[in-house]
């Protein structure tokens, strides 16, 4: 499991992520687990990605190709990005594990 929070305080924001990071069954040293590739900026919006590093691409891929950036304004439009997100890796890039070839 991966976490990212995000604490406002005084017009200030904090992110803070867990740097636990495998790679297979080996233990990555903590510098090698975070960086600044960690948080996009979409619009008005902040996003701590966590994962494999193959979903940083497809979230940028997706970003890039988009009519509009998404805005981030209530509870149900992050959802809903997020639903289409989802819906766009399991039918665009299918060596994604988990997702299924419908061609």
């Amino acid at each position: 499991m991966s976490i990212i929070v995000a604490v406002e305080k005084n017009g200030c924001v904090s992110f803070a992520a867990n740097s636990t990071s495998f790679d297979g069954i080996h233990l990555k040293p903590t510098d090698m687990a975070v960086g600044p590739f960690n948080v996009r900026r979409i619009t008005n919006t902040l996003l701590g990605v966590t994962g494999h590093s193959v979903y940083f691409t497809i979230l940028d891929h997706l970003l890039e190709n988009q009519e509009s950036e998404p805005r981030f304004e209530n509870r149900n439009s992050v959802f809903d990005f997020f639903l289409n997100f989802t819906d766009t890796i399991s039918k665009n890039y299918h060596f994604i594990e988990g997702s299924t070839d419908e061609a």
